[in-house]
């Protein structure tokens, strides 16, 4: 009988020996729990969570200062590339969307690009060089042109723009000026002040 007791005592200490070597934590497990159980907070958000980046139409019609900055770098890169100017293309998103831009919507966007290039690092004018909606159609078939400047139109204000914009440097020496020299020669009413007007204004030459 004290030999089985022996025996049993035996065990009892090999198993709590067994016990305390082998125990598991569950301290960590307990707090991940309470925290997952307690709704989260800011720290807890994932990556997914985070907010998604704001469109182009976005940054241009409704600009913050981050907005501002983001078009400011994006400007000096392709400034950058083209030695001095570059080409700033609206109506489309980057995926391939269209904007939906009115005639409004260009003007503001023409806006915020002067403001944009008016940065001591960039210093920069904007020229609207092509604008989709410079010509509109009247109601005889007959094809008038607009002028850039024009105030907007009702009838053209619900349809979808696209605009291009020359930004280019303001030279700070005579060897930074871009300069092309055009001559036009051509009888009467052959069309050459039309033909600069649509090169350079991207629309009809208004006499």
């Amino acid at each position: 009988m004290t030999d089985e007791l022996t025996a049993r005592v035996a065990g009892m200490d090999i198993a709590a020996d067994m016990a305390s070597k082998y125990a598991v934590d569950t301290s960590l497990f307990d707090a991940l729990v309470d925290k997952a159980s307690s709704g989260g907070n800011s720290e807890s958000a994932t990556p997914a969570a985070a907010e998604a980046p704001r469109a182009l139409k976005q940054r241009l019609l409704q600009p913050d200062d981050a907005d501002i900055a983001f078009l400011a770098d994006r400007l000096l890169q392709r400034l950058a590339e083209g030695h001095g100017e570059c080409m700033f293309e609206t109506g489309y998103e980057e995926g391939g969307a269209s904007m939906e831009l009115n005639d409004e919507d260009v003007i503001t966007v023409e806006a915020t690009l002067t403001r944009v290039a008016s940065d001591p690092r960039i210093d920069a004018f904007v020229q609207r060089l092509y604008d989709s909606g410079a010509a509109s159609t009247a109601s005889d078939g007959v094809t008038h042109a607009r002028a850039i400047g024009d105030k907007p139109s009702k009838k053209s204000a619900a349809g979808a723009r696209v605009a291009n914009f020359l930004v280019r440097r303001r030279p700070q020496r005579v060897e930074d000026m871009l300069e092309v020299r055009v001559a036009v020669v051509g009888n009467v009413d052959a069309g050459k002040s039309t033909m600069l007007g649509v090169l350079t204004q991207g629309g009809l030459d208004d006499g």
